[in-house]
């Protein structure tokens, strides 16, 4: 046997075990994807056990808006994406506020505002968790224990839904998209209004 066909041997040979190693790297990432989804699906299972038979988003959504009151602060779930907790009270005529994502630990920064409807003007200023004024350090501190309390009430699902019929209805397949229209009205307005053009 020469060289070259040695050579050819040995190239056929690495090209086989090139396409072994690359079926094995499809059954290894088509097991890795199945895994993924099997973790996915677990997680989603645990959400629907803490969070009253809901993922954390729909929970969330379940309570979006919910408002409470704690001795002289206004506590409202809310925001852009459902997660959000914010906290209010007022000291002499200003209102104070903190609001930031239900698990957020850091310290948030103080909005302090107030509105003079007389003029039209309105005064209003932010401050850093780190620089808060000393006249406003002891409530902005009540705040925070305040938006602890509700975030971790949130995150253990102990805030009743207040929706949860609403979205009961939503998530209904089976459900009439116009309860309030009859549909057999509805047919004959669409005639009547058919037979006057």
């Amino acid at each position: 046997m020469n060289t070259i066909e040695a050579k050819k041997l040995e190239k056929k040979h690495l090209e086989n075990e090139l396409m072994e190693l690359d079926k094995e790297a499809q059954i290894l990432d088509q097991k890795k994807r199945n895994i993924a989804s099997k973790i996915e699906d677990c997680k989603r299972d645990i959400e629907r056990e803490i969070y009253h038979g809901m993922t954390q988003y729909e929970y969330f959504n379940s309570i979006h808006g919910a408002e409470f009151k704690e001795g002289k602060f206004r506590i409202r779930i809310g925001g852009v994406w459902g997660n959000g907790l914010y906290v209010n009270t007022n000291v002499g005529d200003m209102e104070l506020s903190v609001q930031s994502k239900y698990d957020d630990d850091k310290r948030c920064s103080l909005n302090v505002s107030k509105d003079y409807s007389i003029n039209g003007r309105g005064y209003e200023r932010e401050h850093e968790g780190s620089n808060i004024p000393e006249k406003y350090k002891e409530v902005y501190e009540e705040m925070l224990v305040i938006k602890s309390k509700y975030g971790k009430l949130m995150e253990d699902a102990k805030i009743d839904p207040i929706h949860k019929s609403i979205l009961e209805r939503f998530l209904n397949t089976d459900r009439n998209p116009c309860p309030d229209i009859d549909i057999d009205k509805a047919v004959e307005k669409r005639y009547l209004c058919k037979d006057l053009k």
